[in-house]
């Protein structure tokens, strides 16, 4: 359930109008980019759309995993969760991986848009998750979950920190976008150097 994303930094600089100026390239280079995994230190917009570098995914002590992710539809209810429903943020991200299914085989499958996806996510000092919902129509083929897109006039009121997350739900249901899907080439794994074997001695 969305456990990579895609992040470009050209793209994400540009559509989410980032107050980041030369003198902050340092600040860019903390953040991850292209793809993401769990616990990498990624950007997010927190409010006042101040741009931040947290960890993807909440680690609590009863917790053997981190928590990427919450459902939107949940996390009201969740003791995890409740403390940061006023502490939101959007996590930009140009694209996000799942895995289809065919022929029994397991395909990494890019699912990207004409524009950046802001997604709404949870955010503390250190980390940050990501909100999910019900997937798009188009989507379902592929898993039962979709991070949950913002709009452009649901990011204003997500990042208004006097909003009421009860006054907000309505913002985390499946995207109306079009959707693009790519099969996505394994990540290559490392060669490890071979080390020429010993000649016998004929002696």
């Amino acid at each position: 359930m969305c456990s990579r994303l895609e992040a470009d930094q050209a793209a994400i600089k540009k559509s989410m109008n980032i107050n980041i100026d030369a003198a902050d390239d340092d600040f860019l280079s903390a953040a991850k980019w292209g793809e993401l995994f769990p616990t990498d230190s990624i950007l997010v917009i927190g409010f006042g759309r101040e741009p931040a570098v947290r960890r993807w995914g909440l680690q609590p002590e009863w917790a053997e995993r981190p928590i990427i992710n919450a459902k939107a539809e949940e996390a009201a209810g969740k003791r995890t969760f409740q403390p940061l429903l006023g502490s939101r943020c959007v996590v930009p991200a140009s694209g996000y991986y799942e895995w289809r299914v065919e022929d029994g085989k397991k395909i990494k499958t890019l699912i990207s848009s004409d524009d950046v996806m802001p997604m709404a996510g949870f955010v503390t000092a250190e980390a940050c998750v990501v909100l999910t919902c019900a997937p798009s129509p188009s989507l379902l083929h592929i898993h039962h979950r979709m991070p949950a897109i913002l709009d452009d006039d649901a990011i204003a009121a997500w990042l208004n920190p006097a909003a009421n997350f009860n006054n907000l739900r309505p913002f985390l249901t499946p995207s109306k976008r079009t959707f693009h899907m790519t099969d996505a080439a394994p990540a290559p794994r490392p060669v490890k150097p071979r080390t020429e074997p010993r000649q016998a001695s004929l002696f």
